[in-house]
């Protein structure tokens, strides 16, 4: 595990041990600066669920309030499209299929609900990849036969 990323852990368990109250505003900043430059799916995967796991504390205690939920939910799912999106471009550009397959991981995981509109979607476009990936035959070169020598008007005048 990368080490910033298991310092940032570290931090969170300590603060929660000795009962400190934890910023998830700071915990959500160092989450989202360490996202992209983390070198393996191990952490990006850790990083993900001490996001989901920080968001789900911060939602009981507003529940607790008696204040609604909805817009920290619907911030905490933009969020997560936005590390899906960013880890699926891990080479450039976003991968559709790759980002299926992220996306698929997460719902697998818990952390993305199954009827989550952005679920569909990556699902589409990793199939749409697929599909043209599959369909795409591989063009053979052309082969041609030898052909004879063809008699120019030079040679067929003078002979040569």
């Amino acid at each position: 595990m990368d080490s910033r990323v298991a310092q940032l852990i570290a931090d969170i368990q300590y603060e929660t041990s000795i009962g400190a109250e934890v910023d998830a505003s700071m915990i959500r900043n160092d989450i989202v600066s360490l996202f992209g430059d983390v070198p393996s799916e191990a952490d990006r995967v850790a990083l993900l669920m001490t996001f989901c796991a920080t968001m789900g504390v911060v939602k009981k205690d507003l529940a607790s309030q008696g204040r609604d939920v909805q817009a920290l939910e619907a911030a905490r799912i933009s969020q997560m499209r936005v590390f899906f999106t960013q880890e699926s471009s891990q080479s450039g550009a976003p991968d559709p299929g790759e980002l299926a397959r992220v996306v698929q991981r997460e719902v697998e995981a818990g952390r993305l609900p199954q009827d989550d509109p952005f679920v569909h979607a990556a699902a589409a476009g990793g199939r749409i990849v697929k599909d043209a990936a599959t369909a795409a035959k591989p063009v053979t070169p052309r082969t041609s036969e030898p052909t004879l020598p063809r008699k120019g008007w030079w040679s067929r005048t003078f002979g040569a």
